[in-house]
């Protein structure tokens, strides 16, 4: 834990990649803290107070860390609305915010583009405005506070010996504390919801099931990811599907209206770099290599497949949602045309609580590390195929280890009981 924090606060002080040189020290110390992390919650002995104590203070550490150009976006668009604007119709460039441009209007990056976040976030974004939460430390507080809430969750709904492999995770500890992501505030209800349709369809209560969908309705206006895990809460929900399901599709429309859609298309932002952002994705660099070149490089098809396959996986596991759920994740963020490393702190929740057969994704988020490489290219990226490698082929070998390792011989036993071992 004593080296773990040392390599956080290397990665806290190399954060600034636009430094020559920067990059490569990042990502060495983030590697480092990957293997030291591993290192510690292998040899966890279930403490809830180590647990705690590891939790909170890698997260005071990275607290130090350089905040992404992202979040400038985020504090901009509240001052947006507290100014009476509509973020989806005045862009940062619009000549009517002029007299609002600040420091952090220097800092948003994709200026020619109006809002792409959903209503939630944008809502999240105006209330801290409100609050009079300006500087980008208090918002990293906020957000790594919210992270500790998850902490809390997955303690409540799992164990502390399954939790500490979120907990003291350096990818979500980077991520929220550190580079002040948002995307904490969708992982926070969704992982709420997950733990209450657990306890729902263990006690057979539909006023839980209900709660669930209406958080997993709430994650998704924040963002929209978890919207692919629609069919997966609709096959567990059984007979009463239609009923149940109806709280998760009401806060997405109903907060959109307080931004004049549909008069207003909200979603034009978020539509358009969905259809052509494209970064460190997991398969279609080489299907187009070896199958399809897709010279206009458009991703409609590739969304396509992605939904469909999420449909199929979510009706294959209909009997098992936790792993159903695990599934439906993985394929979105492997079948995704762009891969950021904080997107993986949407599944990582689920791979804690899923135990040691999940932790492949464990694997993943620290060889992920290495994207940051490509600080040390020229734009536009264009990823080496062995920087692919080296962050995809350690999660892969992991899980095939596993999966010989399990056709091989019973159970692994360890010191600490871990109830993922035993997992079907």
């Amino acid at each position: 834990m004593l080296g773990l924090a040392i390599a956080l606060a290397a990665m806290a002080t190399s954060s600034d990649l636009s430094f020559p040189g920067r990059a490569v020290r990042f990502t060495g110390a983030a590697l480092v803290a990957g293997f030291l992390f591993w290192l510690a919650a292998a040899r966890f002995d279930g403490s809830r107070r180590v647990l705690w104590i590891g939790a909170i203070f890698f997260r005071v550490v990275m607290l130090f860390a350089e905040p992404s150009d992202d979040s400038s976006r985020y504090v901009w668009e509240g001052r947006v609305q507290i100014a009476g604007f509509n973020p989806y119709v005045d862009g940062p460039l619009s000549p009517s915010l002029e007299p609002l441009r600040n420091a952090a209007w220097e800092m948003v990056n994709h200026k020619e583009f109006a809002a792409a976040y959903p209503p939630g976030a944008q809502l999240f974004f105006r209330a801290l405005a409100a609050a009079g939460v300006t500087s980008l430390l208090a918002w990293k507080i906020f957000f790594a506070l919210a992270d500790l809430a998850v902490v809390g969750l997955l303690v409540a709904w799992a164990d502390a010996s399954r939790a500490v492999w979120y907990a003291w995770n350096p990818l979500p500890i980077f991520t929220f504390a550190g580079a002040a992501h948002f995307d904490v505030l969708m992982v926070l209800p969704l992982v709420g919801a997950a733990w209450l349709l657990d306890r729902g369809l263990r006690a057979n209560s539909a006023r839980l099931l209900a709660l669930s969908s209406l958080l997993l309705g709430v994650s998704i206006a924040i963002k929209l990811a978890p919207i692919v895990l629609v069919p997966v809460w609709f096959f567990s929900f059984g007979w009463r599907r239609v009923v149940l399901l109806t709280p998760a599709l009401l806060p997405l429309p109903l907060l959109a209206l307080q931004y004049g859609w549909p008069a207003v298309d909200i979603f034009a932002s978020a539509r358009e770099f969905a259809r052509v952002a494209r970064t460190n994705d997991a398969v279609w660099w080489l299907s187009e290599r070896l199958v399809w070149p897709n010279i206009a490089q458009k991703n409609d098809v590739y969304q396509l497949i992605a939904a469909g396959a999420c449909v199929l996986l979510a009706a294959a596991f209909r009997h098992d949602w936790k792993r159903g759920a695990l599934w439906v994740l993985g394929a979105v963020l492997l079948l995704s045309p762009a891969l950021h490393p904080w997107y993986l702190t949407w599944i990582l929740p689920f791979a804690a609580a899923g135990g040691a057969r999940a932790r492949g994704w464990v694997v993943l988020s620290v060889s992920i590390f290495l994207y940051f490489l490509l600080w040390t290219q020229p734009l536009p990226w264009r990823e080496p195929i062995w920087l692919r490698l080296a962050i995809f082929l350690p999660p892969l070998l992991y899980g095939m280890a596993t999966l010989v390792a399990d056709s091989n011989g019973p159970p692994r036993t360890t010191a600490v009981s871990d109830p993922g071992d035993n997992d079907p």
